[in-house]
């Protein structure tokens, strides 16, 4: 296994009862269409159904260093997914019993890992529901949103786990880590919910909680450019009432006063969804959708605050994003405390 670990290539040979596993060993070796005396090889077969006791080669090739595995089929196939997935030995999140879903389509490499986790004693038969650990492959990240029921399973004691390699990543990106960990998480405000008296209250509260040390310091929130735009002029707008630019000055002070410190930031173009030209509450709601994907190994919780509207249901989960009013979300996160 450790040849497999650090060789780039080893050629597999399936046969009816046996497995033949041929890596090369020397270093200059790119193909396998060389002489077995120039191209020493380690060969390692396995028995389907029982360990062997022989190895029954061709008279004419002639395989140098050839030592002799006694390794199980089912103990080496272990080993191997561990290895080809980049799994560490020791698993503290994974014991056995533990109820498992893994995330993707029905592809070869989800297939696998469903396949590892049996080996290694997990339950991967129930629904996302019925598990403690959500598994996702890198390449699917982006489509955890998908994922049925995503709040409720983030609202739950229940982990998520990111594996895999990702093309778009580093190669160093490979080991297991934690997906939405954490208690705190990042928001999204409305250019409604923010225009209006909870707006400020909202603002006043957020600053004043980060800022004692309290747990909604590991919460942050980002603003759609859009939302600040629209912020900044109706603080000089003739046409709303004193009271209510005054209320708008008040506001953009206590926001501007949030981002010195870093607690409020204004998305970048990076993180606007590119296509099509969205507005109001579709644009902040599509924001916190693309940063649920960017943040999902820093925070737990996206969440859009929006104003109170008969016509449309808050507080209902949309692809994992939770839409709360600015007192559902004071009493929800702020008061009491959610640890």
């Amino acid at each position: 296994m450790d040849a497999l670990r650090t060789e780039k290539k080893a050629a597999i040979i399936p046969l009816q009862t046996l497995t033949l596993f041929i890596i090369p060993r020397h270093p200059q070796v790119d193909t396998f269409d060389l002489p077995a005396e120039t191209a020493p090889v380690h060969c390692v077969v396995v028995d389907n159904h029982r360990s062997p006791r022989s190895l029954h080669c061709a008279t004419d090739l002639k395989f140098q260093n050839v030592p002799l595995s006694t390794t199980p089929s089912l103990e080496y196939r272990k080993e191997f997914l561990m290895a080809v997935h980049h799994m560490p030995a020791e698993l503290p999140w994974l014991v056995n019993g533990r109820r498992v879903f893994v995330f993707g389509p029905e592809t070869q490499s989800v297939k696998e890992m469903r396949d590892l986790l049996h080996y290694l004693g997990a339950d991967v038969g129930l629904g996302p529901l019925q598990c403690d650990i959500i598994m996702c492959h890198r390449i699917y990240q982006s489509q955890i949103d998908t994922l049925p029921n995503l709040l409720e399973l983030k609202k739950r004691d229940c982990d998520f786990i990111l594996w895999g390699r990702s093309f778009a990543e580093e190669s160093g990106s490979q080991t297991p880590v934690k997906m939405f960990p954490g208690a705190g998480g990042m928001v999204s405000i409305t250019w409604e919910a923010l225009d209006d008296d909870d707006g400020l209250v909202w603002c006043t509260e957020f600053a004043n909680l980060t800022r004692k040390h309290h747990h909604l310091m590991h919460w942050g929130c980002v603003l759609h450019p859009d939302v600040h735009a629209n912020l900044v002029k109706a603080c000089d707008d003739d046409a709303r009432s004193p009271e209510a630019i005054d209320r708008c000055q008040r506001t953009l002070l206590q926001v501007r006063r949030m981002m010195d410190i870093d607690v409020i930031q204004i998305a970048t173009p990076g993180e606007i969804h590119p296509f099509g030209d969205l507005q109001g509450r579709q644009a902040t709601f599509t924001l916190l959708q693309r940063l649920q994907f960017s943040w999902s190994r820093c925070h737990r919780n996206f969440v859009l605050i929006d104003k109170p509207d008969p016509e449309r249901q808050v507080g209902v989960e949309m692809g994992g994003i939770e839409e709360l009013t600015v007192k559902q979300f004071v009493d929800t996160y702020v008061s009491p405390p959610k640890i």
